[in-house]
C-alpha cells in the first residue's frame, strides 16, 4: 500500500489540527476578489507526516505547529497503526499548547524534528485502542524526490483587520529516522514550512 507523500501530509495535517484539508495544502489561497493570497495563520506553519509499511501493518504519523489568530503557538501529533488484514486500527492524537514544540521544520534545508509523548490518559489527546503512552522521536531529512518553494507578498484578514507581509512556503519529500511507538525507521514522507516577516496592517 503505498500513498504520495502530498496526500499523507494534508490528511495527517487535517487530522491533528482538526480543519477542512483545504487549508493545508498550502497556508494560504488566492482570493477570488481581489486576486491577493489570503492565508490562515499568522505568521508561523510547521508540518510534516510520515508512513511505513511491515507487512500487513501500515503505520502512519503527523505533526504540525502553528501560531493561531490570536498569536498563540499551538501544536498537534498523532500516529495510526492500521493492521491491512483486518483494517483495525490503533489511533492517538494531541493538540494544544502543550504540543507546540513537538515538530521544527528548518525551511532552508528541510531538516525536521518531531519529538512528542502522545499519552491517552491525557485530556487533550484523543485515542482509539493506545492504552500507554507513545512516544515520536524522528529526524526528517531532504531526499531531493521533491521540493517547492514559493514567496512573495500576500495579504491576511482577521475578521475586518487586513494585513499585508512578505511570506515564504517551502514543501519537501523527506526520509524520517528514528521512531514511532515501537517502530522504527525510515519512514517516507514530507515536510511543508511557512513563515511571514514585515507584517503591516492596511485597515
Amino acid at each position: 500500500m503505498k500513498t504520495s507523500y502530498i496526500a499523507l501530509v494534508v490528511a495527517m495535517a487535517a487530522s491533528v489540527i482538526g480543519v477542512s484539508t483545504s487549508a493545508h495544502a498550502s497556508p494560504f489561497a488566492l482570493d477570488a476578489i481581489n486576486g491577493a493570497a489570503t492565508i490562515q495563520y499568522r505568521s508561523t506553519f510547521d508540518n510534516a507526516g510520515g508512513q511505513k509499511t511491515m507487512g500487513t501493518l501500515f503505520i502512519v504519523f503527523g505533526a504540525s505547529t502553528f501560531d493561531d489568530m490570536a498569536g498563540v503557538k499551538q501544536g498537534s501529533a498523532s500516529a495510526n497503526f492500521i493492521e491491512l488484514s483486518t483494517f483495525q486500527q490503533s489511533f492517538i492524537q494531541c493538540s494544544g499548547p502543550e504540543f507546540a514544540r513537538a515538530i521544527s521544520v528548518n525551511p532552508g534545508n528541510g531538516n525536521t524534528a518531531i519529538s512528542a509523548t502522545l499519552d491517552p490518559a491525557n485530556p487533550n489527546c484523543f485515542s482509539i485502542d493506545v492504552n500507554a503512552p507513545l512516544t515520536l522521536n524522528l529526524a526528517g531529512q531532504l531526499n531531493d524526490t521533491h521540493h517547492i518553494s514559493q514567496s512573495g507578498i500576500q495579504t491576511q484578514r482577521f475578521g475586518a483587520e487586513v494585513f499585508k507581509q512578505n511570506f515564504r512556503f517551502v514543501q519537501f519529500s523527506e526520509t524520517f529516522n528514528g521512531t514511532v511507538g515501537p517502530v522504527l525507521g525510515p519512514f517516507d514522507g514530507g515536510a511543508q514550512a511557512y513563515r511571514s516577516t514585515n507584517r503591516q496592517r492596511l485597515k
